[in-house]
């Protein structure tokens, strides 16, 4: 009978993990009911030998659990992303092939990716601004010298596409949490709305600083981004 409690409470830490790994349906409260069931049938028990060291290794896992952030977890999962950050971009990003017919020098792809969870989790959710490095381009030809001043300017000109997709990610959780008790499809449909806002908002940044070289338009910019992000 202990013997066969105990492997159903350690199925139930691996299924925990899982949830933990998949996050949708993970709620922090199931690796605390866990830890609570194991110091009541096996450690309050004064258990020796094996089924003790079995037991000590179960409740590190599920503290481990409990503590290990779940940004982090969903950042290592999918590595192939470039997570914002206010670190800025170096030529080594670009990873994608150039299309060669835009009359453009470089190109990132911003997203809002992440998840929601479905069970009223903490947090509800984690969701990121990111570009796929594999995707993203620059001409690397027309830069010989990899600390020249005109790659510097392409290079904050790229991540200041990432910072303002930031600004409306911000914005779109913001809205999220005002809501009261959304569904999922809501929260969707939030991101989506403020991502095409983000898409297009991109699309008149590159108007106004003629891709980079306007420095009227570049200074506007960067106050309105640095504002909206706390950078200054």
């Amino acid at each position: 009978m202990k013997e066969f409690r105990n492997a159903i409470l350690i199925i139930a830490s691996i299924i925990v993990i899982i949830l933990k790994l998949h996050y949708y349906y993970y709620h922090f409260i199931y690796p605390l009911i866990l830890v609570a069931l194991f110091y009541v049938y096996e450690i309050r028990n004064e258990q020796n030998g094996l089924l003790k060291s079995i037991s000590i290794i179960f409740v590190s896992l599920n503290i481990i659990v409990t503590v290990l952030p779940d940004a982090l977890i969903y950042k290592t999962l999918f590595s192939n992303w470039h997570y914002w950050s206010e670190k800025e971009l170096s030529i080594e990003h670009f990873k994608g092939e150039p299309m060669e017919d835009l009359n453009a020098t470089a190109a990132v792809y911003p997203s809002i990716i992440g998840k929601f969870s479905k069970v009223y989790n903490f947090p509800s959710s984690i969701i990121f601004t990111a570009d796929n490095s594999k995707n993203s381009w620059i001409k690397k030809e027309l830069f010989k010298e990899k600390d020249s001043n005109t790659l510097k300017k392409l290079l904050r000109h790229e991540k200041r596409h990432l910072d303002l997709t930031e600004v409306y990610r911000r914005k779109a959780m913001d809205s999220i949490e005002n809501l009261r008790f959304p569904s999922i499809e809501e929260k969707y449909k939030v991101i989506e709305y403020y991502y095409k806002i983000s898409d297009s908002i991109n699309d008149v940044f590159d108007l106004e600083t003629e891709h980079g070289i306007n420095p009227i338009g570049n200074k506007k910019w960067a106050n309105y981004l640095d504002t909206q992000l706390g950078l200054k």
